[in-house]
């Protein structure tokens, strides 16, 4: 067995190129460390990943080599990027990526589910645009994100604005046109957000990567998941299957007609009858946002106690992360307005999650 992932400590240098400074998270499957590069002083996340010493994982280790070197050619600013991928000496597998700040949309829904609340279809359309410039490079290098869900989509900090950069993290679940759907038999993907094709193991492209989307895009302004289960294959059954309930009728209060009427487009369970692609269904939301901005549609309506806050997506982020500007809470509980660096990968599909 390689050395371990988790063992690594502050001080210590990564194949001869980058430095430890701290530790940003641990899990399972191996550790996210902040890190320095040894040449430039560029801050980074490195992350590590465990394999023993099998056949099983030395398939695991090709994929992800080969795999984090397409994802690493990605450059959309809404994409996180990868800076470098190999094997520490006598060690695991890592990954540098850039480092960065701020919440999850994971985090800033749960806090915004504690309170009743959710966001407007102006903040939700904030995120998705964003996102489908991010899959749309990532469709046309052939890739499929596989995982794309709240933990998985950051809203980053960036010096000088008010506004956070919306990122799409993680792409170590990514089916290249060449690999399998599954490894050894183990699906990759997270229940709650997979299409029925994934669901059904069956061939994909980047409208699997739309239905996860609009499974976001739904609870961000609803406040609930179309299909909620806490069995794993219950969920599986439902994306097959089940149709998706409307949004105007779980969310408590008022959405845009044609807003509803383009996410359950986009959850249809057969792939034809979405919209066709990332561009298409860009083009669509950024169609509804304009025709909501000239009409001055109010957001702040209150009904059922069920809230939609107004106001643009860096003052939602503000407000509901407790007055900490675009950055997460402390994991471990620590006092409020205590800020850590984020590091993309907690939470992820098991081939590279922590």
């Amino acid at each position: 067995m390689t050395r371990d992932a988790l063992s690594y400590t502050e001080g210590e240098e990564i194949a001869g190129r980058y430095r430890i400074t701290g530790v940003l998270g641990r899990g399972g499957f191996g550790a996210v460390y902040a890190g320095e590069h040894l040449g430039t002083e560029q801050a980074v996340a490195i992350k590590m990943l465990s394999l023993e010493e099998s056949p099983a994982d030395s398939q695991a280790s090709e994929r992800f080599l080969r795999e984090a070197r397409i994802t690493a050619r990605l450059s959309h600013p809404n994409t996180v990027r990868v800076f470098d991928v190999g094997r520490a000496d006598g060690g695991p597998l890592f990954l540098v990526m850039e480092l960065l700040r701020g919440p999850t949309l994971e985090q800033l829904l749960t806090r915004l589910e504690e309170q009743g609340r959710c966001m407007s279809e102006r903040q939700a359309a904030a995120v998705a645009i964003p996102v489908l410039q991010s899959l749309g490079e990532a469709h046309a290098a052939g890739l499929v994100h596989r995982d794309l869900k709240p933990a998985n989509i950051m809203l980053a900090h960036v010096t000088g604005s008010d506004e956070p950069v919306v990122k799409v993290l993680d792409f170590g679940c990514t089916q290249t046109p060449d690999s399998n759907l599954t490894l050894d038999g183990a699906m990759l993907g997270t229940p709650a957000y997979m299409s029925p094709e994934q669901c059904r193991s069956d061939p994909l492209d980047g409208r699997s990567d739309l239905y996860a989307l609009a499974i976001v895009i739904f609870r961000a302004v609803t406040g609930r998941l179309p299909f909620d289960d806490p069995s794993p294959l219950s969920l599986l059954y439902a994306h097959a299957g089940t149709p998706p309930p409307d949004p105007r009728e779980v969310a408590g209060r008022s959405i845009d007609d044609e807003f509803a009427t383009l996410l359950l487009a986009t959850l249809a369970k057969q792939p034809d009858d979405r919209p066709s692609d990332a561009h298409d269904l860009r083009r669509k939301f950024e169609a509804i946002v304009r025709r909501l901005e000239a009409a001055g549609a109010d957001a702040d309506d209150v009904v059922s106690g069920k809230e939609a806050h107004s106001g643009h997506l860096g003052a939602l982020v503000t407000r509901m992360m407790g007055g900490m500007p675009l950055a997460a809470r402390r994991a471990d509980g620590g006092p409020d307005g205590h800020t850590v660096p984020y590091a993309p990968g907690s939470g992820s599909a098991p081939l590279v999650a922590v």
